[in-house]
């Protein structure tokens, strides 16, 4: 049975709070783009995994491994 898309979610949130970039990277299709809104350095279209990749990492390296609802300034 498939996973829900909501497992695979919560699987994400664990997998970036734990700085787990393997298994973040192994729910994410090769094709993948996240879409940051807003106006800060993270804003804009990450195109693909290792874009979304690079991106997640900045991200956990600026929240100290927060999770994004905590918030990054």
């Amino acid at each position: 049975m498939a996973q829900s898309n909501e497992d695979l979610i919560r699987r994400g949130y664990e997998a970036f709070g734990a700085g787990d970039l393997e298994t973040l990277s192994s729910l994410m299709a090769d094709d993948v783009v996240h879409v940051v809104p807003g106006n800060n350095r993270f804003t804009g279209e990450h195109k693909g995994r290792e874009a979304c990749l690079t991106m997640y990492g900045e991200l956990f390296a600026a929240s100290g491994g927060a999770a994004p609802e905590e918030g990054v300034s």
